[in-house]
């Protein structure tokens, strides 16, 4: 009985669940003050995804890290990002947005249970 109750509080701590992500970033004319999605994964999580824009213009994509760093940036139409969560939340960002609307989707991977 012991060993089955420590071999279910080690899978809790050890073995991965994935949740799904999405937002869109609209250009500020369209909605002032929200050219960002937000994410708050646990902290050691896998996280990784992808972003498009809904036309042909680049844009300049970041990913910023709660203490202000860029863990992530490109100037592109469409692209993918992995990273492993050490400071969120993080914050998905788009610049150069003259009608582009961002769809930013993805995953994270962390235990059932963390610190």
């Amino acid at each position: 009985m012991v060993v089955v109750v420590v071999a279910v509080v080690v899978a809790l701590f050890t073995v991965p669940i994935t949740s799904s992500f999405s937002g869109q970033i609209y250009p500020a004319e369209v909605v002032p003050y929200l050219p960002e999605v937000v994410l708050n994964p646990p902290d050691g999580s896998h996280v990784w995804g992808t972003f498009s824009v809904n036309g042909t213009s680049a844009v300049g994509f970041e990913i910023w890290s709660w203490d202000l760093n860029v863990i992530y940036a490109v100037n592109d139409t469409h692209g993918s990002f992995s990273f492993t969560a050490s400071d969120p939340p993080y914050t998905f960002w788009a610049y150069e947005l003259p009608s582009e609307v961002v769809s930013v989707s993805g995953h994270y991977s962390s235990p059932i249970l963390y610190f």
